[in-house]
């Protein structure tokens, strides 16, 4: 993930949910476990940045 787009994630989630700063909101977090009792949310955009840093480092 590039420095710059790492610094813009927040107003991009922001602007994408309409959320007051510093709320977390529907849109930008998904539940990444199965589990109902111990939920665990991670932001949609992080993860998806970190599978493309994964695959440049897989396949060069």
């Amino acid at each position: 993930m590039s420095a710059q787009r790492r610094v813009a994630l927040p107003q991009v989630w922001q602007d994408r949910v309409r959320a007051r700063a510093g709320s977390a909101a529907a849109g930008v977090l998904r539940p990444i476990t199965a589990s109902k009792r111990d939920m665990a949310w991670a932001a949609g955009d992080v993860l998806d940045e970190a599978d493309v840093m994964v695959d440049r480092l897989r396949f060069g």
